[in-house]
């Protein structure tokens, strides 16, 4: 009912700005992850349609992974697990720049264990937005709860279109031309780079800047118990 003061609510709430930025990072990164694949199974294991198989390899990985969240967030916090899934992941991602175009069950094995750990992070994120609700709550007495979820919204869009100009440069660089064998052949090490080392490096990055969320347990606890004897307070005055 009031967006002035909404808006100045939500850019001083501190861990809102920072998930805006690790839902952009995390986004480039699943979306580089997702975009290289096509042209990986193409080009350098010379298998278009062994990609369609992989793909669904991972989607179902995902599956398994976003049902582990809840009981690892709960026992070792949403934002040290977000930590140790961005930096298993990445690292687990990397190992593709060691493997050849015939070692299939390794590639396989690396992209579905990657897929797994990255899993967590939308549905830790999404969790994590509804945190710096209670937050803004908690500092400010409003919630503005959908402005505060609509950073899902535009890390989804706007990290997926950054993922996508980080490929077509990264491919530039090598003079990739899908047409043309000789210039395939010159852009393998891009592409490699791409399903490898360019988004376990922007894992590390995220994982530093998650350093910065300053809502641990221990303060969503006191949060949480603030806020409840708040509304208890309402209620009887209600009545």
């Amino acid at each position: 009912n009031n967006l002035k003061q909404d808006l100045k609510d939500l850019f001083s709430n501190k861990p809102w700005l920072v998930l805006l930025v690790i839902g952009l990072l995390f986004n480039v990164y699943n979306s580089i992850k997702q975009g290289i694949v096509i042209i990986y199974f193409s080009h350098y294991l010379n298998n278009q349609l062994l990609s369609a198989s992989y793909l669904v390899a991972l989607m179902l990985a995902s599956v398994a992974g976003a049902m582990i969240t809840a009981p690892l967030g709960k026992r070792w916090g949403k934002r040290n697990l977000f930590i140790y899934a961005l930096l298993f992941s990445g690292g687990v991602n990397a190992l593709f720049a060691f493997v050849g175009p015939n070692d299939i069950e390794a590639i396989f094995t690396i992209g579905i264990v990657s897929e797994f750990a990255s899993a967590i992070f939308p549905t830790l994120f999404f969790v994590m937005l509804g945190d710096a609700a209670d937050y803004s709550e908690f500092k400010n007495g409003r919630r503005a709860t959908g402005l505060i979820y609509s950073a899902g919204s535009f890390a989804t869009k706007f990290g997926g279109g950054i993922a996508g100009a980080i490929i077509g440069l990264v491919l530039g660089a090598f003079h990739y031309n899908g047409q043309d064998a000789t210039a395939i052949k010159g852009a393998i090490p891009g592409i490699i780079m791409l399903m490898s080392w360019i988004p376990a490096m922007i894992t590390v990055l995220t994982a530093g800047l998650m350093l910065l969320y300053p809502l641990t347990q221990q303060k969503l606890d006191e949060i949480t118990l603030e806020l409840n004897e708040r509304r208890m307070k309402e209620n009887r005055t209600e009545n």
